[in-house]
């Protein structure tokens, strides 16, 4: 990983609209997820627990 790309952020903390993508899930028998995160500004291990906080917070697969 290129510590110097600083590019991508957190489910929740970007410009894409996770709470549309997370809602289509239903229509689309979604039962599944898997968090990949790219480099950001911050620890990878911090940035993971940030979009799992943001997507267990907002009840997106309970």
């Amino acid at each position: 990983m290129r510590k110097e790309t600083k590019d991508f952020a957190e489910i929740g903390n970007g410009i894409i609209d996770f709470e549309r993508i997370f809602e289509a899930r239903k229509m689309a028998g979604l039962e599944y997820w898997f968090l990949e995160q790219d480099s950001s500004d911050k620890d990878i291990f911090e940035s993971i627990k940030m979009s799992r906080d943001y997507i267990m917070k907002n009840s997106f697969f309970r």
